[in-house]
């Protein structure tokens, strides 16, 4: 059996915030690759890797995927933290592509092959007003994507006020401009209620709010754009408000997406029991 060589960390993209980690065996041309992104923390993640994972898993047999992720996981004294998970869950990755390489298959035929005939994608759409955004829309609706999401400028767009519009104090900590609940939750309905006029409702719109609001204002703007049937609406609230959730669920019907922040099993099990 294939045993592992090395475990070398590639980072790319232009300021290197993306980490992908190659397993190689000691079999001519058998590696595998996954991905340990942290944008934030991405020489972080390649210390723990490097000095960390490989030392102890270099000699290992590559087809023991358990086994590692079992014994790596537990031998921490404090566990589940991002940085280890995402060090951990690249490695995994990259064995379970060893895995599928050596059986001659793709991953997805490994584990038990296909369950649906396509996985439906979705663009993202922006503008700087809602003229440009219609226009950007539309334009995604004839390349052919069934889903779009939609945002006024970049994330949190719509709730960014100037310091005098923010009524902020004298010598303010933060220049430039404040983000304002109130401004955020007028502007996104309204938003909406301009691509409904525009484009009907045969679109699937989606949103992300990336957590920009208090919790109590994620629950108001779920219910404000429940006549809109949004797709979903991503990232309402924090990893650490989720118990916010089932409140919004209990008050309106516009879907919730969330999960793309979660680093351990412990965060999202109380969204699904």
């Amino acid at each position: 059996m294939a045993k592992i060589r090395e475990i070398r960390c590639i980072r790319t993209r232009a300021r290197g915030y993306w980490v992908i980690v190659k397993v190689v065996t000691d079999q001519p041309g058998l590696w595998g690759i996954g991905s340990a992104n942290d944008v934030h923390h991405a020489a972080t993640v390649t210390t723990a890797i490097e000095e960390v994972l490989a030392p102890r898993l270099i000699g290992r047999d590559a087809s023991h995927i358990e086994d590692i992720w079992q014994s790596t996981y537990t031998s921490a004294y404090w566990r589940n933290g991002p940085i280890l998970n995402t060090a951990l869950a690249a490695v995994d990755v990259a064995l379970w592509d060893i895995k599928g390489k050596e059986a001659g298959l793709p991953l997805y035929q490994v584990l038990g092959g296909p369950c649906r005939a396509a996985v439906p994608c979705y663009a993202h759409a922006s503008g700087g007003d809602l003229e440009a955004l219609t226009e950007d829309v539309q334009r995604y609706m004839e390349e052919g994507y069934p889903v779009i999401r939609c945002q006024i400028g970049g994330y949190g767009g719509g709730g960014f006020l100037d310091a005098s519009a923010a009524r902020a104090p004298e010598n303010p900590w933060g220049t430039g401009q404040f983000f304002d609940d109130e401004a955020y939750l007028e502007a996104i309905p309204k938003m909406f209620e301009h691509l409904r006029k525009e484009l009907g409702f045969a679109p699937k719109l989606t949103h992300d709010v990336h957590e920009h609001l208090r919790p109590q204002s994620a629950v108001t703007l779920s219910k404000l754009l429940e006549p809109y049937r949004l797709f979903f609406l991503e990232d309402a609230l924090p990893p650490e408000q989720v118990e916010w959730y089932r409140l919004i669920r209990e008050q309106c019907t516009t879907p919730q997406a969330m999960g793309e922040l979660f680093v351990n099993p412990h965060e999202y099990v109380p969204l699904i029991t």
